[in-house]
């Protein structure tokens, strides 16, 4: 009887550790065994993933002994790794190293990560969990590793841990000094830091210059502690992602930015709390500045490139001359977008302002799709949806969601129209349509989305009956209910009454009633 031929191992050592790198990490040191070529392969693995060598950690921690008992259980899967990377011969570098979990101490943790670096690193992954108290700094060796073309920084202790105090928190240090002192990470394309901490605020002011990252490309900074004020220039930078960061200050500047994103950065300012953003980034494609409060000083370039524009603000009902300004800003650098999603916590307040005052001084002449995301849509929203509406002559693709707003305050909002109009929310908008001409000749698809309640209804309802009595191009109307209405869209449709009394002026147009997540329609 002929043996069987081991025909992979006959393979390239190159496809071989392909191959091993698809497979978790710990199948791969067990069926090391079975042939004295795959130890050898083992031995030398460019991939290092240990991700999913822990047990799963709980997505929220509440109390400490939780973390404790979670943190026994890693190190107890992990006592493996050290004696991995210490056996490892010289001269066989690690592409990629990731590691998520906790090593059986932190001076432990210290000679993994050297070793790493020592094997020159290509991509380096930390999720560290750490205890109460506890306080691991960055190894010196990290900034002095000018092989590293990715580094993520992740202190998941303090993403999952919410009841403890801060100041017991663990805290996962990065140090701006080091980076400055030292060239090793000067060939970094990417860098993620999450609920890390930054040391020496004071020197932040140049870190994220050509001089400390010139080949950067990729930055995501999340919840970082130790850091108010931010200045971006690497001019090779195309994706900037900076979320809840609570900055006075943030100032980009990059030729090759192509994608940025801002998110939970800036509270209203109140007092001497004075908070300043400027943005210089001619190629930016996609925008976001996501539940922001409003800045005292709003410096921003124009994007001529820019496609989407995801505008999300957070104010208060009280409109002032600096959020209006602000607003202005912000769509004006933004005119030449296709797409423009808005989500309203106070913002359509801010347009119907703007409205009152003679409109936006621009249009969007590219604008293909709206998207506005509301909340509640009362009588005193309209104003800043005309105000949109009426910029935005060549929309074809309208979305708006109404979700019931949190209070039943109703803020004053000018006086001027509605409150003296004499008139039925119906009759306003029919008094608009003339205004309203262009985008109503061009608008075929429309989607509305409606809360749970009632009076979200009548005012979706309201918007429809209107749009289908202008809306000459117009090609579908769908009105989208909440899922757990899934089995009475016949009664929905009897609710909505959207063509009762009058004849759409698009012959054409397809009325239909769905549920939310539902492939369900009525016609």
């Amino acid at each position: 009887m002929t043996e069987a031929r081991d025909r992979i191992s006959d393979l390239p050592d190159e496809i071989l550790h392909e191959i091993f790198s698809l497979v978790p990490v710990k199948s791969v040191a067990k069926n090391s065994a079975l042939s004295r070529t795959w130890s050898r392969l083992w031995a030398t693995l460019p991939v290092l993933d240990f991700n999913q060598v822990c047990p799963p950690m709980p997505k929220r921690l509440d109390h400490a002994n939780e973390l404790q008992v979670a943190l026994d259980e890693q190190m107890e899967a992990l006592a493996f790794i050290p004696r991995v990377l210490f056996s490892r011969p010289e001269n066989s570098n690690i592409n990629v190293f990731r590691f998520s979990g906790r090593l059986m101490s932190l001076s432990c943790l210290e000679d993994c990560i050297c070793r790493v670096v020592n094997h020159r690193v290509g991509e380096l992954q930390l999720n560290l969990l750490m205890a109460c108290g506890e306080r691991f700094d960055l190894p010196h060796c990290v900034y002095e590793c000018d092989s590293l073309r990715s580094l993520t920084l992740i202190n998941a202790t303090r993403i999952r841990l919410r009841s403890q105090p801060e100041d017991s928190k663990p805290r996962f240090c990065f140090s701006f000094s080091l980076v400055k002192a030292t060239s090793g990470l000067c060939s970094l394309q990417a860098l993620t830091l999450k609920c890390v901490d930054i040391l020496d605020d004071h020197l932040t002011t140049d870190l994220f210059s050509d001089s400390s990252f010139p080949f950067l490309q990729n930055l995501i900074m999340k919840t970082c502690q130790g850091m108010t004020h931010l200045k971006i220039s690497c001019s090779k930078l195309k994706d900037v992602r900076v979320v809840d960061m609570n900055l006075n200050s943030l100032d980009i500047s990059g030729s090759r930015l192509e994608n940025l994103t801002v998110r939970f950065c800036f509270e209203n300012p109140s007092g001497d709390n004075k908070s300043r953003v400027n943005i210089f980034a001619p190629n930016l494609k996609v925008f976001r500045w996501q539940f922001n409060g409003y800045t005292d000083d709003c410096s921003i370039q124009n994007f001529p490139r820019l496609n989407a524009f995801y505008m999300h603000y957070w104010l208060e009902d009280d409109v002032s001359n600096v959020i209006i300004k602000n607003v202005v800003k912000l769509l004006s650098a933004s005119s030449q977008i296709s797409v423009l999603d808005i989500q309203s916590f106070g913002l359509l307040l801010v347009l119907a302002s703007i409205y009152f005052q003679g409109g936006l001084p621009f249009s969007f002449m590219k604008l293909k799709t709206l998207d506005i995301f509301a909340y509640g849509l009362k009588i005193y929203d309209i104003p800043g949806l005309l105000c949109l509406f009426k910029s935005s002559p060549v929309v074809d693709t309208l979305k708006i969601m109404i979700c019931p707003k949190t209070t039943n305050e109703v803020p004053n909002w000018n006086n001027i129209l509605l409150d003296n109009a004499n008139c039925t929310e119906e009759q306003y908008w029919e008094k608009q349509a003339p205004t309203l001409r262009s985008i109503l000749c061009n608008i075929k698809m429309v989607t509305i989305y409606v809360g749970e309640g009632i009076e979200e209804l009548e005012r979706a309802v309201k918007m429809a009956r209107f749009l289908l009595e202008q809306g000459t191009s117009l090609q579908e109307m769908v009105l989208v209910v909440p899922q757990s209405n899934a089995n009475n869209l016949d009664t929905w449709k009897d609710k909505t009454g959207l063509t009762e009394g009058f004849r759409p002026a698009s012959p054409h147009v397809k009325i239909l009633i769905t549920a939310l997540s539902s492939r369900r329609r009525a016609s």
